[in-house]
């Protein structure tokens, strides 16, 4: 696959929890190593409950661009690097004590 002249491997997935929620997944890695990423969590009706990502637009946020939205309103913060283990095991510690 070719994007901006780099070659690249993409996963996309969609998780459906036991819960209800979904987390959607992308995940691209490009041959120079760099790497693009979105986990969505959301609830039943498509409500963000966190998004884990690290798209450069956020540059005030210390782990710019690694970055997390928060909620229905997106609140930003920080984060660590993401990757899908990570991820969902975030969402396990938040499914056990909700």
């Amino acid at each position: 696959m070719m994007c901006n002249n780099l070659e690249w491997l993409a996963h996309r997935i969609k998780v459906q929890l036991n819960n209800a929620t979904e987390l959607h997944v992308k995940d691209y890695l490009f041959l120079d190593g760099s790497r693009k990423y979105s986990y969505h969590w959301q609830d039943a009706h498509g409500v963000c409950i966190i998004r884990w990502d690290n798209a450069p637009h956020h540059q005030a946020v210390a782990t710019f661009p690694f970055h997390k939205h928060l909620g229905k309103q997106e609140t930003i913060t920080e984060s660590p690097p993401m990757k899908l283990m990570l991820a969902l095991d975030e969402i396990r510690k938040a499914m056990i004590y909700h």
